[in-house]
């Protein structure tokens, strides 16, 4: 079981994680499978979007709180970055900040 009631931000952040790789699984699907895709990539495109954004938001907001401000923008700047790298902002980073958040605070406990 996963410690996410100290911060709520973090499951919503694993969450919208999740709907991205959803979106992306179904647009591999669709490529594969429909005749003329064109309407349903234009709708993944937009809800991919919207996801990503969600990612990047709840980074920065679970960072913040347990963190401090700093440390919430240097890891939005860095998974901003990291993005349009094969989505490794959004699919690795928000691992990254769980685990650097757990363990800051299991060291203050």
């Amino acid at each position: 079981m996963e410690d996410t009631s100290v911060n709520p931000f973090i499951r919503h952040m694993l969450s919208a994680r999740r709907i991205v790789l959803a979106v992306l699984l179904s647009l591999i699907l669709m490529w594969a499978v429909l005749e003329y895709p064109q309407l349903a990539f234009a709708a993944a495109i937009g809800i991919l979007v919207v996801a990503i954004s969600l990612v990047w938001c709840f980074i920065f907001l679970a960072a913040r709180r347990e963190a401090g401000a700093g440390y919430a923008w240097r890891h939005l700047l860095l998974t901003v970055l990291l993005t349009p790298v094969f989505l490794i902002g959004v699919l690795a980073v928000p691992a990254l900040v769980k685990s650097e958040l757990k363990k800051r605070r299991q060291g203050q406990a």
